[in-house]
């Protein structure tokens, strides 16, 4: 004969087993995002162009502008965005080296210090090559003297970035206290479009975006 089940039972089994029940729902919701991890669909990566900015914060308008440009201007490309990396004085440097090591990110925009180190090591591609950038620059009235860096393993010295402060349009999305470069990662998969988002870049952000303008509110009609 069967034991019927009654409260009492269901309590005593609760109490003693309900540990088997949530370790089941642990390992069902590990799964399912193990499951959805894996096949969830990633662009390719000549469809992505990301912006890593490290030790700084942002506002909207960075992102606002780069999906105009994949609008408008790099319909081909399937990812557009803006990712900032909060600064860490002990894991700081780790978490951004692991970054390039990952190939994640094409433009980065860094402080001074990083941009040196990097340079140095040949961490960026060069950008002298771009048809007309050092002219336009430097037309702008851009010094672009601390720009031109030295690679140590090859002795070479390239122009490995764009300061922050000679593309006002950009930098009024950046807060920062400090000397910062626009600079595009040799460890990216993408380098033509990075290239590509760099010259848009220079050409709409060269100057800062104006003021909003208020409108006052009409004075109510008197009755």
């Amino acid at each position: 004969m069967k034991t019927p089940i009654t409260l009492k039972r269901l309590q005593q089994h609760w109490q003693y087993n309900w540990w088997k029940y949530a370790l089941l729902v642990c390992i069902s919701l590990l799964g399912w995002n193990l499951i959805y991890s894996m096949t969830a669909y990633r662009p390719p990566q000549e469809k992505v162009v990301d912006v890593y900015i490290y030790g700084y914060s942002i506002d909207e308008g960075l992102q606002e502008y780069l999906d105009t440009v994949r609008a408008e201007k790099m319909s081909d490309m399937e990812q557009m965005d803006a990712v900032v990396i909060t600064p860490d004085e002990t894991y700081g440097g780790m978490v951004l080296s692991t970054r390039f090591a990952a190939n994640e990110g094409e433009v980065y925009i860094l402080p001074k210090t990083y941009f040196q180190n990097y340079a140095s090591q040949g961490w960026f591609l060069e950008l002298e090559g771009m048809e007309g950038l050092v002219e336009k620059l430097e037309g702008e009235g851009v010094n672009l003297e601390r720009s031109w860096r030295m690679n140590t393993e090859t002795s070479e010295r390239h122009l490995y970035g764009i300061p922050l402060s000679a593309l006002p349009g950009l930098a009024a999305h950046v807060v920062c206290d400090e000397e910062a470069w626009v600079c595009l990662s040799a460890s990216g998969r993408n380098d033509a479009n990075a290239y590509r988002l760099l010259e848009l870049m220079v050409n709409d952000l060269l100057t800062a975006p104006e003021p909003a303008v208020e409108t006052e509110a009409a004075p109510a009609a008197a009755e």
